[in-house]
Order: C-alpha cells, then structure tokens, then sequence
C-alpha cells in the first residue's frame, strides 16, 4: 500500500475499519513466514509482500507491546527459533486473548477518531459561517454609509440651491429700492445668505 504522508485523504469509519483489516492481515500473514522454521531473513520486510504499512506495524508493536493484543495476529502453532542460527533473534510473544481489553479496541480509536474528525468539520463550518456573517454585516454597513452620504449631499444642494434662488431674489429687490433702511436691510440678508453658501460649500 503506497502512502503519501503529503496528501490528507479524508475516511470514514467503515473505510478506516477495512484498511485495518487489510494491514493487519498483512501483518499475520508475514509473522507467520518471519518465525517459520527454516528461516534464515533477519528482516521481516522480506515477509510483508512490500507493504509499508505492514512493516510500519510491525516497527511500532516492537516498540509498544502492549498493543500486540489489539492486532489480533497470533503466532501459528509450531513457530519457534532456528536451532542452527548462531544469534536467533527472539520469538515475539505469542498475544494474550482477553476476554476484556484493558485499553481501548480499533473499532474506539476508529470511532474517536471519525468523532474528532467530525468535532473538527463542525469547527470549521461555524468559522466560515461567521466569516460570512461578518462581510455580510460589513457589506451593509458600507452601503448604509454610502446612502447617508448621498442623502446628506443631496440635502446640502438642496439647500444651497434655495439660499442661491434667495440671494437672487433679495438682489432684484435691492435694484429697484430707493428707501435706504430696506436697502440696508436687503443688503444684510444678502450677506447673511452669502455666509451660509460659503459655509455649505466648505462641508
């Protein structure tokens, strides 16, 4: 089974469980010719067929012993030590059948794993949902900044175009009057309006 650490292929359980099965058979398979009498290879990865992942298994039991209940691959009967080898190395001992597992089986570890995995979707799913709720909620607020924007400018033209038609007005006025008190007063208006036109120009 070739794999490549470098690409993350997603299972689920079933999926997990048969690619087990399929190592672990391997596994069996190749104990049984490693400590076959007559045997003179010192390496079991003359025995796992080229499958890595058996020979992955077989490194890790090594290190870990303790875990050799939960592969299920018992050592066949008749298996023991070349007499003739001058440094045989040691049978592997022969896995214990429990009738109660004292850690956790495959089929939990499967099942942590497929519920961490599932955690981890969910996880990510929530993420991408605030996200969008996020640029949603900013999407708005941009476009309610514009619309107030445009309703303001719309309010200050109107306003500056009223002052415009008023100042015209008064200036008519202001031609035709001979009484210098309303001239007086035409002229003030005037200057008042023009005060407010500069000021709305400048916002």
């Amino acid at each position: 089974m070739d794999i490549d650490p470098s690409v993350v292929v997603p299972h689920g359980w079933k999926k997990l469980a048969s690619i087990y099965a399929d190592t672990a058979k391997g596994y069996k398979d190749g104990l049984a010719l490693f400590t076959a009498s007559g045997n003179h290879q010192p390496e079991f990865y003359h025995f796992c067929g080229g499958q890595l992942d058996v020979l992955y298994l077989h490194l890790h039991l090594a290190h870990r012993p303790s875990l050799t209940g939960h592969v299920q691959a018992d050592l066949p009967d008749g298996a023991f030590f070349d007499s003739e080898s001058k440094s045989p190395a040691p049978t592997p001992e022969k896995p214990e059948r429990k009738t109660k597992s004292s850690g956790p089986s495959v089929a939990e570890a499967i099942t942590e794993y497929v519920r961490s995995t599932t955690q981890s979707d969910n996880a990510v799913q929530r993420l991408l949902l605030m996200q969008k709720r996020d640029e949603r909620e900013e999407a708005k607020d941009k476009r309610d900044q514009m619309k107030a924007e445009q309703e303001m400018s719309l309010l200050r033209f109107q306003e500056w175009t009223r002052i415009s038609d008023r100042m015209r007005a008064l200036r008519r006025e202001l031609q035709h009057e001979e009484d210098p008190e309303i001239i007086s007063d035409l002229t003030a208006d005037i200057e008042q309006l023009k005060r407010k036109k500069d000021a709305i120009n400048f916002i």
